[in-house]
Parts: structure tokens; sequence; C-alpha cells
């Protein structure tokens, strides 16, 4: 018994992971971004214009996890 309910839970949890889109609510216009490198301003106005994309950005994890719980609960 102990080894069929074992099975049935790893079972549920395969399926509920493969069924889950970490990706679900981003809009086709939008992505998941890592790092941004800006290569084409002047070195006095690098900082800011960093400054100005990074507030946009949302910290991800590497393997999308924090999408995952995002999704989970939106």
């Amino acid at each position: 018994m102990s080894q069929q309910l074992f099975a049935a839970i790893l079972l549920f949890i395969i399926v509920f992971a493969a069924a889950c889109s970490s990706t679900k609510y981003i809009e086709p216009y939008q992505s998941i971004v890592r790092k941004v490198k800006i290569d084409s301003i002047d070195e006095k106005f690098e900082e800011e214009a960093y400054n100005y994309v990074q507030k946009d950005i949302r910290p991800a994890s590497k393997l999308g996890i924090n999408v995952l719980i995002y999704n989970i609960f939106n």
C-alpha cells in the first residue's frame, strides 16, 4: 500500500509540474529578462539608462521558479 501511495503522489507531482507553464501569463510582446547590457549609449548616461531599464525588471531565477510561484498565486 505504501508503494502505491508513493507512486500515486509522485505521478501527481509529475503531471502537475508538466502542466504548469512558467510563462502562462506573459504576453506575446513580453519576455523573461535575465540580464541587461546597454551597448550603444554614452558613458555619462550609461548608469542612468541602466537604472531606468532596471526598475521595470523583476528578478527571475535561473530555473524560472519565481515566475512559477507568481503564476500559482495569480
